[in-house]
């Protein structure tokens, strides 16, 4: 982490990289996997519209890294505990998982510091909750991110937009 982009796009990138470089079991393409929506640190129940593009863009470049990327949107599946931060995997998740023969998870978080966003990411083996690498990068606060973390709202924003996360599977 020693430069800040200024890019959501060119955080993803270098997320993704990160985490192809940072295996610690096989190679980034032996673990199929589904993303998860980035969430707040402060609050581990809620996420944003950062969350939901970063998501969406590390899972893009994951698999333009030749990650085996499952598209999938397990909304209530993964969870983090309220007061502990742990996260939980639900046993929705798993049959998720089994169902789309997904053997990871990528999970991340997201922090506002005062000209900047610090985001981590993690790469978790849906069966024994291991981690199987790590990355993190720090953003700048542009007008666009703060718009996304609707720091900065017009009342066009005020509403989040649905995104395909945020609709449950059958």
């Amino acid at each position: 982490m020693g430069f800040v982009s200024h890019s959501i796009f060119a955080v993803a990138g270098d997320i993704a990289i990160q985490l192809k470089n940072n295996m610690k079991s096989g190679q980034i393409g032996d673990w199929p996997c589904i993303v998860t929506t980035f969430v707040d640190i402060d609050n581990l129940e809620e996420s944003s519209r950062f969350g939901r593009v970063l998501a969406e863009s590390v899972g893009s470049e994951l698999f333009r890294l030749g990650a085996d990327v499952k598209d999938v949107r397990p909304s209530k599946a993964l969870y983090f505990q309220p007061g502990t931060g742990e996260l939980i995997l639900s046993r929705k998740a798993k049959r998720l998982a089994a169902s789309v023969s997904a053997r990871a998870v990528l999970v991340g978080t997201y922090t506002k510091a005062a000209d900047s966003v610090i985001v981590t990411a993690r790469l978790i083996d849906l069966y024994n909750g291991k981690v199987l690498s790590v990355a993190g990068e720090e953003i700048a606060k542009t007008k666009s991110v703060k718009a996304l973390l609707g720091m900065e709202t017009s009342q066009e924003e005020a509403e989040p937009v649905p995104t395909s996360y945020d609709i449950e599977p059958l």
